[in-house]
């Protein structure tokens, strides 16, 4: 276990320092979404204002780390910073806990761990740059590996903080309720009632935001300032994404529309065994996969494999109990080898792509200048797009003029940061 953690704690600042270097430590946990969680941390012990409704549809758990965090560290310590250590812990602790839930599952844990740690190329990304998502996946192992030791109200409450930390993941709640009522047929009050404390948990969020700001509309509307997401049919955006990838995805095209093909093979055979007993594993997968493949618009589908990341650890788990027997430990480390680096190299276009992007747009320079400060600086977001997007159009055609004759396409995951 502690192998473990010191390679995932090696992999996180080893991506983040071959992207930016050692002096973009500072800001990188800005970037991405990090500065919604950020301002969300610093409106605490009452998070969330009238002022940030842009914000309101950000869950609070991976803020209220940041919070604690601040809470036990010196004033000094800079924000930025504080959002990158909680990502990289979290993603320590999320691969310990994947170890874990292996031995109660009879897989072999630590080649396990290994691909779960390198295999897929979205986890260095997601434990390198400031996420929510390894704190998720945390909560989802420990949720189930409670359950499979017999604890009811540990279970309930890590899944309480799961939905906290990411909405959709209310949806394994129905893999977790499966397993207890149809598989166990533990029909009591007392496992219902533990059951739906989670939705409780969600809806009295709800109600605090109804609270704290007159207006509120709901959390799915107010998000609709960042993605215009409606329902379509299962896999319809992807098929219609398919040809609108083009060289500037560089790998995006494959680790997309492979992720989402590995989730549904496992999802299917993980119901067609039946005699494993576990169907809660296929359920987690597909629910998970579910959601997201039946979301319209083109940024679900290029962050789907961020976005659907909570399906991967069942997904790989399912895939390790299909296995007659491990992979010879050669072979095994030198897949994980080549993997890794493989997503090292996609993280670092993608962090490039992204710092590129957003330091063109008017609302990030302030909130860098003021990353050391702890009070919040809310941006309203849906004034500022338009201008944003042609800001970032005029530059990328400025730089497009510069290049010679017949130049590879320019797309920011090439760009230098700027």
């Amino acid at each position: 276990m502690l192998a473990l953690a010191a390679l995932s704690l090696s992999i996180s600042i080893v991506t983040t320092l071959i992207a930016l270097g050692p002096g973009g430590l500072m800001e990188l946990g800005a970037f991405f979404d990090g500065h919604f969680y950020i301002e969300i941390a610093r409106s605490f012990p009452l998070p969330y204002s009238a002022e940030g409704r842009d914000y309101l549809g950000q869950a609070p758990g991976f803020s209220a780390l940041l919070f604690l965090m601040r809470l036990l560290t010196p004033d000094s310590l800079h924000w930025g910073l504080l959002a990158l250590a909680a990502t990289w812990l979290s993603g320590v602790a999320a691969v310990l806990a994947f170890y874990l839930i292996c031995l109660e599952l009879d897989v072999p844990a630590f080649p396990a761990a290994l691909t779960f740690l390198c295999l897929n190329p979205v986890w260095a990304l997601v434990t390198s740059a400031a996420h929510p998502e390894p704190l998720a996946v945390t909560f989802a192992l420990l949720c189930f590996r409670a359950h499979l030791r017999g604890s009811l109200p540990w279970s309930v409450l890590w899944l309480s903080l799961l939905v906290l930390t990411r909405f959709p993941a209310v949806l394994l709640g129905g893999a977790l309720a499966f397993d207890l009522l149809v598989v166990r047929r533990q029909l009591r009050v007392r496992t219902i009632a533990w059951l739906s404390l989670p939705l409780a948990v969600f809806a009295l969020h709800n109600a605090y935001l109804y609270w704290r700001v007159p207006g509120f509309t709901g959390i799915w509307d107010v998000h609709q300032v960042h993605w215009v997401a409606e329902w379509t049919y299962p896999f319809a955006e992807l098929i219609r994404q398919w040809s609108r990838m083009g060289e500037s995805a560089l790998f995006q095209r494959p680790v997309v529309y492979g992720t989402a093909g590995f989730y549904l093979i496992a999802a299917l055979l993980g119901l067609r065994r039946s005699e494993w007993g576990h169907w809660w594993l296929a359920i987690w997968v597909g629910a998970i996969l579910l959601l997201h493949v039946s979301l319209s618009g083109a940024p679900g589908v290029q962050s789907f494999t961020r976005l659907a990341v909570l399906a991967w650890p069942a997904a790989l788990l399912i895939a390790w109990r299909l296995l007659a027997r491990p992979p010879p430990l050669p072979v095994l480390i030198a897949t994980c080898i080549a993997a890794g680096s493989f997503g090292i190299y996609v993280s670092y276009q993608q962090i490039r792509a992204a710092v590129y992007v957003q330091t063109l747009t008017l609302w990030m320079k302030p909130k860098l200048q003021s990353i050391g400060s702890d009070e919040p600086r809310w941006v309203d977001f849906k004034e500022i797009k338009d201008l944003d997007r042609v800001r970032l159009q005029r530059r990328l055609k400025r730089e497009r003029s510069r290049l010679p004759p017949n130049p590879r396409p320019l797309s920011p995951g090439r760009s230098p940061v700027r």
